[in-house]
């Protein structure tokens, strides 16, 4: 009996950990994300579906989630491009939970993110959610400027780097 006592504190503190994980670098993903294909040279060519209280709110939003995406989501397949893991693991953006809360609220992840249609939102990516608007914007993530801004800050190990 003393070994399935062990053994039931031991799956006892497996799940503990598991659930501690689990919970711990929770993120909220109340968007959509589309591969729209080949971007340029560094980029993914995306389209993100945001939602806010104004059109205006959901397409600057929308900037902010496509960026978010990249970081943390991952960005699925599309025509001819693969799906993409996201940039920094849940275990990283725990770690670095401030630098990114930073990234974010000064507008540091604005260089990062154009619009790729002027702005342009057509008809069918304009959908009023009961009292709120979702938006599809097309947006162009300079992946490669982000990745290497990462690298330079500390936060992401470089490409091909092991330790």
């Amino acid at each position: 009996t003393m070994k399935i006592e062990t053994f039931a504190q031991l799956i006892g503190a497996i799940l503990s950990l598991t659930l501690l994980v689990a919970c711990g670098a929770r993120h909220n993903y109340d968007y959509e994300v589309h591969s729209l294909g080949v971007g340029g040279q560094g980029t993914y060519l995306i389209k993100v579906y945001s939602y806010a209280s104004t059109q205006r709110m959901a397409i600057e939003r929308a900037k902010r989630d496509g960026v978010d995406a990249v970081l943390f989501k991952g960005i699925p397949a599309g025509p001819g491009v693969y799906a993409q893991k996201p940039m920094v693991s849940p275990e990283v953006h725990a770690k670095h939970q401030k630098f990114f809360e930073d990234f974010y609220k000064t507008g540091r992840y604005l260089q990062f993110v154009t619009l790729s249609n002027d702005g342009t939102i057509r008809p069918q990516d304009r959908l009023k959610v009961g009292a709120q608007y979702k938006i599809g914007v097309a947006l162009s993530i300079q992946k490669d400027a982000l990745r290497k801004y990462l690298e330079a800050e500390g936060i992401i190990d470089k490409l091909g780097s092991m330790f």
